[in-house]
């Protein structure tokens, strides 16, 4: 089986650091060395409640929708933005997608 794409919503999960012998290491390296295509990982700290209207919103418009990963992540950052509580980048801007992004 080949992994094609992986979503991490977890906290972070998009940061790497540099190795003794100046590499990045991090999850999204070890995603696409495992034969992702393409990720979904976050920049910073997030938000359990946002985060989980942000995931759904997302897999609703790629899965249902069968819109492309990046409007999808797109359609579903300008729902979390739309909700007053979540209107702060904070909330809605932590992810981004990696490697192949249609």
């Amino acid at each position: 089986m080949v992994l094609q794409r992986a979503t991490i919503s977890a906290c972070e999960s998009g940061l790497s650091r540099f190795s003794s012998a100046d590499e990045l290491i991090g999850l999204n390296r070890g995603l696409f060395y495992a034969g992702a295509a393409a990720v979904m990982l976050s920049l910073w700290h997030v938000a359990d409640e946002s985060t989980s209207y942000l995931m759904e919103n997302f897999y609703w418009h790629f899965v249902k929708n069968r819109q492309t990963k990046t409007r999808a992540l797109q359609l579903a950052m300008q729902a979390v933005k739309a909700r007053k509580e979540y209107a702060h980048p904070y909330f809605w801007a932590p992810f981004v997608v990696m490697g192949d992004w249609r």
